[in-house]
Order: C-alpha cells, then sequence, then structure tokens
C-alpha cells in the first residue's frame, strides 16, 4: 500500500541487534587456479570488510605440489612442486 505524496508516515524508534550464525563468516580466494594482482586481492578484502567476512580462505596450490616460490625456503618448490608419479611428463630429473 502506497501513502500519498503529501502524507506523513511515522517510523517508530527500534534497536535491532544483528549477529552472525556462526563465529566466522568466510571467502575462499582461489589464486592457485586464477591469477590475481596485488590490488585486486586489496578490492576483495576491501569488500569483505564491507561485508563484515572476517576469514579469508586463499587456495594457495591445487594438488599436492607447492609452486609458489619463497626464497628462505628454497626446498619447497625444489622438491614440492614435482611429482614423479602424475605421469604427464612433470618430473625434473
Amino acid at each position: 500500500m502506497q501513502q500519498p505524496s503529501n502524507s506523513k508516515a511515522n517510523i517508530p524508534c527500534v534497536h535491532i541487534e544483528d549477529q552472525p550464525r556462526f563465529k566466522w563468516r568466510g571467502f575462499l580466494l582461489d589464486v592457485a587456479r586464477h591469477f590475481f594482482t596485488k590490488d585486486e586481492v586489496k578490492q576483495v578484502l576491501d569488500e569483505m570488510a564491507t561485508q563484515k567476512l572476517n576469514t579469508l580462505q586463499m587456495h594457495l596450490t591445487d594438488d599436492q605440489g607447492w609452486r609458489v616460490q619463497i626464497k628462505k625456503y628454497p626446498r619447497l618448490t625444489e622438491v614440492g612442486a614435482w611429482r614423479s608419479d602424475i605421469g604427464f611428463g612433470l618430473d625434473p630429473n
């Protein structure tokens, strides 16, 4: 029902309490399958804040291989990025 434009409507003062069903509200960012720039990740974080999401899960690897190079831990990529039993010729030896 619409009120005429010249009429006044009163809205009572109320207090609304809202809380999530769970302690966490999360978002999954799949950087293993899709490349995101630093600015795009920052934009996702900003959007998460506006939606009051408090948990970011980043899918860093796909399969069992580790493919993100970290100079402090070179063995992660030297050993962890390769699988000899996959059958696609990805064995570095």
